[in-house]
């Protein structure tokens, strides 16, 4: 819908930041949408890898593509969309919610994206001072369903485990419920 919406990109120039880490750049994206959001309401979380959802819906959908070259990235640029003001939605995307559908109020989107931007410089510059263990704390600390049983599916088959964490190549790390510690990239495991 035109107008209620921030649907914007961001480049960055991550120069310092080895190609084999760029998940790290998600985890700053990421969290710096968490940050604005938490401002505005409760009960928000990162759903790996990158999206974030506040009270059950999904508020945000982030894509991101990365250029490296040699064995650091050159460039990230972000493409972010945070549902503000819209109060019908008519797409198929999973369970969507807008802060207003959450608060009740009308926000200036000029404002919200001034707020936005300068919650991911603060995330970017955790980054660039090489802060990235308490990035990575941060990151595992709103991550939805981390430390805690639930099911997934792998292909047709459904299993109980408990997410453990993320590494360094953002791939989701879990240990199921008959102690077996499995990994898995983007799209090869479903939360059920």
């Amino acid at each position: 819908t035109a107008y209620k919406n921030l649907t914007f990109s961001i480049i960055l120039y991550p120069r310092t930041v080895k190609g084999a880490d760029q998940f790290a750049l998600s985890k700053v994206i990421s969290l710096a949408v968490h940050d604005f959001v938490t401002r505005r309401v409760p009960n928000v979380f990162v759903k790996w890898p990158n999206d974030v959802y506040a009270e059950g819906g999904k508020i945000t959908g982030i894509l991101m593509e990365n250029f490296v070259g040699g064995e650091y990235l050159t460039k990230t640029v972000a493409g972010i969309g945070v549902n503000i003001n819209q109060e019908r939605f008519v797409s198929d995307a999973p369970d969507p919610v807008s802060l207003r559908q959450l608060t009740g109020e009308t926000y200036d989107l000029n404002t919200c994206l001034s707020e936005l931007i300068e919650c991911i410089a603060d995330r970017y510059q955790m980054l660039i001072e090489r802060r990235a263990d308490e990035l990575h704390a941060d990151y595992l600390r709103h991550l939805y369903r981390c430390g805690i049983s639930a099911r997934y599916r792998e292909g047709e088959k459904n299993f109980d485990a408990i997410i453990t964490g993320v590494n360094r190549y953002g791939m989701l790390e879990m240990t199921t419920a008959d102690n077996e510690r499995k990994t898995y990239g983007y799209k090869e495991v479903v939360f059920v």
